[in-house]
């Protein structure tokens, strides 16, 4: 009878030394991966040059907090207020959207918004096309305000409320009608 690999490896892997050398092997994968990713600590900054000779050519030496490396710790809004001459507010807001094309658009409205908070120069912009978006042409508009808002996340498991942070970000009076 001929052995194959497949008996082979199912072999060695049923073995008492074949249990031992797998569990060594996985036991090493995990404290790598683990000592890897620890907060910076005199722990882990004396196992990782132990650890690195393993690590460097098995790919393990990744660190994942890369992939969040500064989470979000607050959230922000921003409002776009139109008054109008009869004493209304209007009230226009970057959405979600639905859920079949919302999240194609939001991203691109994501983006948008970062750049409305962080550069002056696009507020006018933005408030002039919310203007036009939310009047009609024989309605009279008073004036237009961009307003941010940050509410800070609240930690799992704190009571206390949540700090926010309201700020104006552009103002502007309209022209009555002519």
């Amino acid at each position: 009878m001929v052995l194959t690999k497949a008996d082979l490896s199912k072999r060695f892997e049923t073995s008492f030394l074949g249990e031992v050398v797998i569990s060594v092997v996985v036991t090493a994968i995990i404290l790598i991966t683990v000592v890897w990713n620890l907060p910076d600590s005199e722990i882990r900054r004396s196992a990782i040059p132990t650890l690195t000779p393993l690590a460097a050519p098995t790919g393990l030496e990744q660190v994942w907090s890369m992939y969040a490396p500064d989470p979000i710790q607050r959230t922000e809004i921003v409002e776009v207020h139109v008054a109008m001459a009869d004493g209304g507010d209007r009230l226009w807001s970057f959405q979600r959207g639905d859920y079949v094309g919302g999240p194609l658009f939001w991203y691109h409205w994501q983006k948008f918004k970062e750049q409305v908070i962080r550069l002056p120069g696009t507020r006018a912009g933005l408030a002039d096309w919310v203007v036009q978006q939310l009047t009609r042409p024989d309605e009279h508009p008073v004036s237009v305000q961009v307003v941010f808002r940050a509410v800070d996340l609240v930690a799992p498991g704190q009571e206390a409320p949540p700090a926010t942070t309201v700020e104006t970000l552009y103002e502007r009076t309209l022209e009555g009608p002519s």
